[in-house]
């Protein structure tokens, strides 16, 4: 991929919101399984991201993570890509968490999740970045314990 591939950014947003409001949750399935299947894809996972309606973001937030750290750094900014998954899952009410991930499942996105940011100390202006939005997903969990605090 050349370095104008970034100016397709708007055109796969635009493309991925048209699709998730006409394809059932097993046709977006599909569409994200193709998505993953290519490498480098972090534009594409951008636009996942940015596209598809925070609660399909957030059932499959575990395999986002997965295929983001698959991601080449210089294709595209993994910590962007952490940042992004963040604001989707914070986004609209925050102290809401009615969304299917219980406490548990939230507990072990934010170890997944922290330990990747954890790699990103060298570079402060990044780790800050995520940092911020990821406390926004910290905060709300109830019953937070001394490991999980222990983590951040």
């Amino acid at each position: 991929m050349g370095s104008y591939s970034i100016t397709h950014t708007p055109a796969y947003d635009w493309l991925l919101t048209c699709l998730s409001r006409y394809l059932s949750s097993d046709d977006l399935d599909q569409l994200i399984g193709q998505t993953f299947e290519i490498n480098n894809n972090g534009i594409l996972l951008n636009a996942v991201l940015s596209s598809l309606p925070r609660q399909y973001v957030t059932d499959h937030a575990f395999q986002l993570v997965e295929q983001i750290m698959k991601c080449n750094e210089t294709a595209f900014p993994i910590f962007y890509l952490l940042k992004n998954l963040g604001e989707k899952i914070t986004s609209d009410d925050i102290t809401s968490r009615d969304l299917t991930m219980t406490s548990r499942e939230q507990k072990k996105l934010l170890k997944v999740v922290w330990s990747h940011l954890s790699t990103l100390q060298g570079q402060i202006d990044q780790y800050m970045e995520c940092a911020v939005v990821w406390l926004k997903f910290y905060l709300p969990v109830r019953n937070n314990t001394l490991p999980v605090l222990s983590l951040l």
